[in-house]
């Protein structure tokens, strides 16, 4: 799998995606990101430098192999919480240090990507329900949704 990015466009030269990796032995298939996902995070880039996501009150790492070792972790995807900020959403959902998000609303969670793209994801406000692999095994919890921060000039 190759790691390039760059515009996906219709037939009429217009921008429909953000190409993110080519499968070179499978003949030209690429996987691409849809502009209409992509594009809060450019308006956001664009106009403050980074991109602007909820508060939670958490601090949250894409489970890789060395975090595996490091954490003595069980699991081998998601995110693992890092550490969990009082009197914020992610305490007040039960959420703690060491546990895994495993899954948003049934969506498997393999990075933080496919994290903050299920969290922020639904139109209605329905808290989202996170699966979770902790210190006392499998488990959800449901965590409020914040809608995704306004990007004005």
């Amino acid at each position: 799998m190759l790691f390039r990015s760059g515009p996906l466009v219709d037939l009429s030269g217009r921008v429909v995606g953000i190409n993110v990796a080519i499968a070179p032995s499978a003949q030209a298939i690429s996987y691409a990101i849809a502009i209409d996902n992509v594009y809060p995070n450019i308006q956001s880039m664009l106009v403050r430098g980074k991109v602007l996501r909820p508060d939670l009150g958490m601090i949250v790492l894409t489970v890789t192999p060395s975090i595996v070792h490091s954490f003595g972790l069980d699991v081998e995807r998601g995110v693992v919480v890092v550490q969990v900020l009082p009197d914020t959403l992610a305490a007040v959902s039960g959420l703690q240090g060491g546990d895994v998000i495993t899954a948003v609303d049934n969506q498997q969670v393999h990075n933080l990507g496919d994290f903050w793209h299920n969290y922020l994801e639904p139109a209605d406000q329905r808290p989202a329900q996170l699966a979770i692999y902790g210190e006392k095994g499998q488990a959800v919890v449901s965590l409020p949704r914040q809608p995704r921060p306004a990007v004005t000039r």
